[in-house]
């Protein structure tokens, strides 16, 4: 006997292979949003070292003046070369901040240079003093520098 309407069998099995699609694709859109998320969250790791990177570089600076009492020279030079990226991982205020160290260290480095040949005086105390005051202003850094690289050392999901 032949029945005007199709079994349900029929239906099910139209219908399997569009709700099948739907479903892979629901699957693979979520594969896909987990391997952005991880490709995302590796960026922020790598960005997270390479920073850290840069204020160790800071803080192992900043040791050196605290030890010696003044700016080595191969420990600046060491100090730039590890801090040369930072004008691209970190801000522009970050970048600044950099600079001035710098310029601290290098105004530190030229006042002991001068200190080789001044003889004792005045003029050799006067300078002895700007020394003291930009090792101290250096040793300050210690607690300056970490709210300034707080917001790009915390990970956050």
């Amino acid at each position: 006997m032949n029945c005007p309407h199709p079994h349900w069998t029929a239906y099910v099995s139209a219908i399997g292979t569009p709700i099948i699609a739907v479903i892979a694709a629901g699957i693979g859109g979520l594969i896909a949003y987990r391997q952005w998320r991880t490709a995302q969250d590796r960026l922020k790791l790598d960005l997270f070292d390479r920073r850290l990177a840069i204020y160790g570089a800071l803080m192992r600076f900043l040791n050196s003046v605290q030890i010696e009492g003044r700016v080595d020279d191969a420990r600046l030079f060491t100090f730039l070369g590890d801090t040369r990226n930072a004008k691209w991982l970190l801000s522009q205020e970050n970048d600044a901040y950099f600079d001035e160290i710098r310029q601290k260290a290098d105004e530190d480095s030229d006042i002991h240079i001068q200190l080789r040949t001044l003889p004792d005086g005045e003029e050799r105390t006067r300078q002895g003093h700007a020394s003291s005051a930009i090792i101290l202003w250096m040793l300050d850094q210690f607690k300056a520098a970490n709210p300034k690289f707080a917001p790009f050392l915390t990970l956050r999901h």
